[in-house]
């Protein structure tokens, strides 16, 4: 787990990580890969959406792995990106109240609240916060995430419950698995969606970038 910052003067979407486990001697023990969270919600030129990270914006990550966590010596990290063109999305959301943090069963995080759509014209649905649960100084204590629980939308192959109409909010529950919430001091979030336009006129000038600093 851990962040990594775009410090090109370009946006960079798909970003990935690679972990590169070595052991004992130096030895090659396997890698994986997956993709980076955060940054800001995007419109590809194909239609579809995902996450840009921006010049200057911090996004996180998890990588699981097989390899036995006691054979592992040292592990290096490798980036890779791609520069697909890109444009803002239109909707634009935002927690309706600063995460309200807690303890579970168990005593591990559990950040709760609710988000809120704050356009006056597109829909949002697979509505989902990323998150990093961060300890005092700054080091991830696990990254997780969880989509909202809103309105019913069919997209037409299928329908979910994770729409937010224009103005509308929903309410979201994020439990950690390795954060304990004794060790939890702030957080890094970014918002993800699709969306789609409600309204015959439409918005203009998107409002760019779902993207906050810890608090």
């Amino acid at each position: 787990m851990g962040t990594c910052t775009n410090t090109g003067s370009t946006g960079a979407v798909f970003v990935e990580v690679t972990a590169d486990f070595y052991g004992a001697g130096d030895v090659y023990l396997g890698s994986e890969t997956t993709y980076v969270d955060g940054g800001s919600n995007v419109r590809l030129s194909s239609g579809s959406y995902t996450n840009a990270l921006g010049s200057g914006q911090t996004g996180f990550f998890k990588i699981y792995s097989d390899i036995p966590y006691a054979s592992v010596s040292y592990v290096n990290y490798r980036f890779n990106h791609s520069s697909y063109g890109y444009s803002a999305s239109y909707a634009s959301l935002a927690f309706v109240q600063t995460p309200i943090a807690s303890s579970d069963y168990s005593g591990d995080l559990e950040l709760a609240g609710q988000i809120e759509n704050r356009s006056g014209a597109y829909l949002t649905y697979f509505t989902e916060v990323c998150f990093a649960a961060l300890d005092s100084s700054g080091k991830v204590l696990d990254v997780d995430s969880t989509y909202v629980t809103g309105s019913t939308y069919d997209y037409g192959s299928g329908s979910t419950d994770t729409a937010l109409e224009p103005r509308a909010k929903g309410s979201y529950s994020n439990n950690f698995s390795y954060a304990p919430y004794a060790d939890y001091d702030s957080y890094l979030h970014a918002f993800e969606w699709n969306e789609v336009n409600t309204s015959p006129y439409g918005e203009q000038d998107p409002p760019f970038g779902s993207w906050d600093t810890p608090i």
